[in-house]
C-alpha cells in the first residue's frame, strides 16, 4: 500500500477516535460541573431529574452538538447522514435489527453465566438499585435521546467518515469497534471485566452498523438502539420488582 494512502487511512481512523475521546471528555467534565452546581444548590434535586438532565447534556448537547460541528467544517448537511421516516422495508429492519440485538444479549448473557465471568456492569445498575422507578422514566428516554444521540455521533459522523475511505464492510467493523469501546468509561468493575461487556457490546453495535448501511437511514438503527435499550430497561425493572437484580448490557 502507497504510504500516502496509509497516512491518509491511519489519520481518518485517528480523527474519528479522537472525535469520541473529545465526546467522553467534554461529557464527563460537564457531568462533574453538573453535579458539583446541583450539589451546591439549597433543594436536593431527585435522582431521576439528574439521571435524566445527564443524558440532555451527553447524549443531547455533547453527542449532538460535536456532530452539528463536524458536519459544518465538513460542509454536510443531514443528507448525507441519511435522515428520513421510515418505509415499510425499514421498518421491517427495525424489527429484525432489535430480534437480533436483543437474541445476542440474552445468548451472551446464558454464556458469560455458564462460564462463570464476571463482566462490568454499567453505572446506571448502581442508580436503579437505588430508585427502580429511573428505569421506567428511562424507556422513552432511550428512544427519544439516547438512541438518536449515540446513532448521530457513531454511525452517522463516525461510520460515515470511515466509510468515505474504507468502504462499508471496514467501516462498520471499525465503528463498531471503537463504540463498543466507548463504553469503557461509563462500566464499572477491573480492566478484565471492562473488556469483557466490551467485546460483548460489539455484537449489538454490529447490527446497528449493518442495519444503518443496508437502509441508508440513521433513524433505522437509532430506534433499533433506543428500542434494544427499552427492552433492557424494561427486563430489568421487572427483575427488581420480582426480587432480583440481574446485570444489565447498556447502549
Amino acid at each position: 500500500m502507497d504510504r500516502s494512502v496509509l497516512s491518509s487511512r491511519l489519520a481518518t481512523i485517528g480523527i474519528a477516535v479522537g472525535i469520541v475521546v473529545l465526546a467522553l471528555g467534554v461529557s464527563e467534565i460537564l457531568g462533574r460541573t453538573m453535579a458539583q452546581l446541583l450539589d451546591s444548590l439549597p433543594v436536593n434535586l431527585p435522582t431521576i431529574p439528574r439521571l435524566v438532565l445527564s443524558v440532555v447534556l451527553q447524549q443531547g448537547l455533547v453527542f449532538g452538538g460535536l456532530s452539528v460541528i463536524y458536519l459544518w467544517i465538513r460542509n454536510r448537511d443531514l443528507g448525507w447522514i441519511g435522515v428520513s421516516l421510515p418505509d415499510f422495508k425499514q421498518f421491517l429492519w427495525i424489527a429484525g435489527g432489535w430480534a437480533v440485538a436483543f437474541a445476542s444479549a440474552f445468548v451472551f448473557g446464558i454464556i458469560i453465566i455458564l462460564l462463570g465471568l464476571n463482566p462490568g456492569k454499567n453505572q446506571l445498575v448502581r442508580v436503579v438499585s437505588e430508585t427502580p422507578e429511573a428505569l421506567l422514566v428511562m424507556i422513552p428516554v432511550t428512544i427519544l435521546l439516547i438512541g438518536p444521540g449515540e446513532e448521530l455521533l457513531f454511525r452517522g459522523i463516525i461510520q460515515g467518515s470511515l466509510r468515505e475511505r474504507f468502504g462499508p464492510i471496514v467501516a462498520i467493523v471499525l465503528a463498531s469497534v471503537i463504540f463498543a469501546a466507548a463504553h469503557v468509561t461509563s462500566l464499572t468493575g477491573g480492566l478484565e471485566s471492562r473488556i469483557i461487556t466490551v467485546a460483548l457490546l460489539i455484537v449489538p453495535a454490529l447490527v446497528f452498523a449493518i442495519a444503518y448501511e443496508r437502509t441508508g437511514n440513521l433513524v433505522v438503527p437509532a430506534l433499533i438502539h433506543g428500542l434494544y435499550n427499552a427492552t433492557l430497561f424494561s427486563l430489568q425493572y421487572a427483575a427488581i420488582k420480582l426480587g432480583g437484580a440481574p446485570a444489565i448490557l447498556l447502549l
